[in-house]
């Protein structure tokens, strides 16, 4: 009898993302990213090359872990130890384990019930360390009990521990992300605080991007139940590890295509840093004026990389569903240095989440990438969708809210990135009317009468400007699918502020 072990690491997002140092943003990525690796290596005594290539791992990457034991006392000490030194090494950090028995090979059904057992076990309240004694004295950044002192100021066992990491880490993961082979090179010019990012700038706009890749979740039960019975464990590892890579591959293309021009031949400070990169999975920090470039660039070699890659894996396996490979969405948060950050990477993931539920519902089982971003401008975050684009995106009946923008062949069903970029650059000239079409803007909200009139006044002065920013229909009607009324809407807002950031 062999034993089919699974783990999901949860809190991750926040566990990374409760800080505004980078230090500590950094420290808590490199334990995320050793857990998977190094630490459940460790567990079974293997070294972190030995896990990837061993006969019994099936996924170890982005907080996951599958592997099949051989026995019954080698699963049963992992599970009974794992969790609880994971904890120590992370305090905040839980794992939600369960285990299958396998008569023989895996099947479709035991990966479906491992599953299962996973997701009822996340649900389940977990027991947290560190709660502290209420007389404890505390931390004044995250309100649990402090330990030590740092710099004089009172930290917890988290923050110290992200801090260790940090000092320690060896840049596995930045190195990951930008292929570099001299990692002491890469290390010095490594961004430690968020001002680094932004080193040599007057403005001081940072982006948090996340992207995940669309349907992955349906073809991966799709991969369990379709794959012929002798090949599924085989299949599943592979699947796994091609997926990864063809992530690694794509965030490193695009940081050839955009980050290694930004700094040129000085080789400073790298304005960019990944916090989360593995499975479809990508979230990094990078000076605000690459975002859009850097996860256009991104998304384009994704669909690209996992095309030529899957085209191939289906054919060997007579796996349809792989045939075309994968496309992805992302979301960019634009914020200050300053700004608390944990709202930042929420919102990333939330715009993230927009863009793939609406090329979805726009253009079926085959999404094409997407990407949709916001500038905040207001003191606090709520929901996007319930709250923001009530709040700040909607001006009377119009609608502000422009996005997604999507990468690739253009449609009539939503707009094109390459468009929104193209507009926003020739905003940026001189000449154009920047300031007239922010007045615009705001005649929106209080005077529509006079907005109309305003635009016919900018196209009259500005004609150069009227298809260079599509002023023609700086107003345009789109139905939304299911509903009958249509609605208004203006992408001048999201090109004023693109305009405002992007080089």
């Amino acid at each position: 009898m062999k034993y089919l072990y699974g783990a999901s690491v949860q809190g991750i997002q926040k566990f990374i993302f409760n800080s505004s140092k980078l230090r500590e943003i950094i420290g808590a990525s490199e334990m995320v990213e050793k857990i998977c690796t190094e630490k459940f290596g460790e567990q079974l005594a293997m070294s972190r090359e030995q896990l990837k290539k061993g006969p019994g791992s099936l996924l170890n990457a982005a907080g996951h872990i599958r592997y099949l034991f051989p026995d019954k006392e080698s699963c049963q000490k992992l599970v009974y130890d794992f969790p609880r030194k994971m904890m120590d090494f992370a305090p905040g950090i839980t794992i939600s384990q369960a285990v299958v028995e396998v008569n023989d090979q895996i099947q479709p059904d035991h990966i479906k019930r491992l599953n299962e057992r996973i997701a009822a076990q996340r649900s389940t309240a977990q027991i947290t360390h560190g709660l502290g004694w209420m007389i404890s004295e505390r931390s004044r950044k995250t309100g649990r009990p402090g330990v030590e002192f740092n710099k004089n100021v009172l930290v917890d066992a988290a923050q110290l521990k992200k801090e260790e990491v940090f000092l320690q880490s060896s840049g596995s993961l930045l190195q990951k992300f930008t292929g570099a082979q001299d990692i002491t090179s890469l290390n010095a010019r490594s961004p430690k605080e968020m001002n680094d990012l932004t080193e040599g700038r007057e403005d001081n706009w940072i982006a948090v991007i996340h992207a995940d890749g669309n349907n992955l979740g349906q073809t991966i039960q799709q991969l369990a139940t379709e794959t012929a019975k002798e090949n599924v464990q085989k299949v599943q590892k592979r699947f796994s590890l091609l997926l990864e890579q063809c992530t690694l591959d794509a965030a490193k293309s695009a940081f050839r295509d955009v980050v290694e021009p930004a700094v040129g031949e000085k080789q400073g400070m790298l304005p960019v840093r990944p916090v989360i990169l593995g499975g479809d999975d990508i979230t990094l920090i990078i000076r605000g004026d690459l975002a859009v470039d850097f996860t256009k660039s991104y998304l384009e070699h994704f669909s690209r990389i996992t095309r030529q890659v899957f085209d191939s894996f289906s054919e060997e396996y007579n796996l349809k569903m792989l045939k075309g490979g994968f496309t992805a969405c992302a979301g960019i948060a634009f914020i200050k240095q300053n700004y608390p950050f944990h709202y930042g990477a929420d919102l990333a993931e939330e715009l993230c989440s927009y863009s793939k539920k609406t090329v979805k519902s726009t253009f079926g089982d085959t999404p094409p990438a997407a990407f949709h971003f916001h500038k905040v401008r207001d003191s606090f975050i709520d929901s996007y969708k319930d709250e923001i684009i009530k709040r700040e995106l909607t001006a009377g009946e119009i609608s502000l809210n422009y996005g997604p923008y999507l990468v690739g062949p253009e449609s009539d069903l939503l707009p094109s990135a390459d468009t929104l970029i193209k507009m926003a650059r020739a905003l940026q000239r001189e000449a154009a009317p920047k300031m007239a079409l922010r007045n615009w803007i705001s005649d929106l909200y209080s005077n529509p009468e006079a907005a109309r009139q305003k635009m016919d006044r900018i196209m009259q002065i500005h004609p150069g400007y009227i298809k260079k920013l599509g002023l023609g229909s700086a107003i345009s009607k789109k139905k939304i699918k299911g509903q009958e009324r249509e609605f208004e809407q203006t992408h001048i807002f999201d090109i004023l502020s693109l305009a405002s950031i992007i080089k």
